[in-house]
C-alpha cells in the first residue's frame, strides 16, 4: 500500500456500527487488491470503480450515511464530490497525490469552500461547527462534464417563431360631418338660367275651347241634374279666371 505504516484505521470508524465497520474492512482489502491497482490505459475506468464502490458503501438511505462519507473521507453533493484526502487515501490505499492525479485526470477541479461548506454540513452535521475538521474537505467538480452541457445546449436549435394570423385593420364607421344647411338661403342662391325653361306645350289661355266646355257642361248637367247644376254664369266666372 502507498500509505504510511499505521494508516490502516481511520478516524471516527468507532462511529459506525459493528456491521459497517466489518463492511469497511472488507471493502479496503478489495481496493487494495492487485485487481484494483492502476493501469496505465485503464487508470481512470479503474478509479472510477473504486468510487462506485464506496458511494455503494455509504449511500443506503439511513441515518447513517453521514458517519460512513466521514469514515471514507467522500461525499456527494449533487453533481459535485467532496472529499478529504486524509481519510480517503487510507481507504484506498493511494497518496494524497495519487488520488488529486486521478480526480484531475477525469476533469474534476476544486472549488471554493466558502461556496459549498453549507451544503456539507447539512449532509455532514459533524463538520458544524468544528472548523479544524472541515478545513480537511474540498469540494471537486467536473469542468469537462459542464462544458460538455453547455454545448449541448448551445447546439439545440431555437423553436421557430410562432406564426400569429394578421391583425385585421379596424373598421371605421363612416360618419358623415354636420353641416348647416339653410334651405331657403341655398336656394336664393342658386343661379337659373332662363334660357333652360322649358315652355309648356299647352297654354291655358290660348288653347282652351270654351265653347265646347260650355257644350260639354250643358249636356252633363242634363243626364245628371244631382249635384245641383251649375249656372252658365259660373261658367263664365270660370272662363275669365
Amino acid at each position: 500500500m502507498e500509505t504510511e505504516q499505521g494508516e490502516s484505521t481511520p478516524m471516527f470508524l468507532n462511529l459506525l456500527s459493528t456491521e459497517n465497520q466489518k463492511a469497511y474492512k472488507d471493502l479496503q482489502s478489495i481496493l487494495a487488491a492487485k485487481d484494483h491497482r492502476y493501469n496505465r490505459n485503464k487508470r481512470i475506468v479503474t478509479f472510477q470503480d473504486m468510487l462506485s464502490q464506496i458511494k455503494e458503501f455509504c449511500v443506503r438511505g439511513d441515518s447513517n450515511d453521514w458517519k460512513r462519507y466521514l469514515v471514507c473521507g467522500i461525499c456527494w453533493i449533487n453533481n459535485d464530490i467532496a472529499i478529504n484526502t486524509r481519510q480517503l487515501r487510507i481507504l484506498l490505499g493511494k497518496s494524497k497525490s495519487t488520488i488529486n492525479g486521478a480526480f484531475s485526470k477525469m476533469g474534476y477541479e476544486t472549488l471554493p469552500f466558502k461556496n459549498n461548506d453549507n451544503h456539507l454540513e447539512e449532509i455532514i452535521p459533524f463538520l458544524k461547527g468544528n472548523f479544524s475538521e472541515a478545513r480537511q474537505w474540498t469540494v471537486r467538480r467536473n469542468i469537462s462534464n459542464a462544458v460538455s452541457d453547455t454545448e449541448k445546449i448551445e447546439e439545440v436549435k431555437s423553436p421557430e417563431p410562432i406564426k400569429y394570423a394578421k391583425t385585421p385593420e379596424p373598421i371605421v364607421e363612416y360618419q358623415a360631418q354636420e353641416q348647416d344647411f339653410n334651405t331657403f338661403d341655398d336656394f336664393n342662391a342658386t343661379e337659373f338660367s332662363y334660357d333652360q325653361i322649358i315652355e309648356p306645350a299647352f297654354d291655358f289661355k290660348t288653347d282652351f275651347n270654351f265653347d265646347a266646355y260650355e257644350t260639354s257642361a250643358l249636356k252633363f248637367e242634363e243626364e245628371y241634374p244631382f249635384p245641383p247644376q251649375p249656372t252658365t254664369t259660373n261658367v263664365f266666372a270660370f272662363k275669365y279666371f
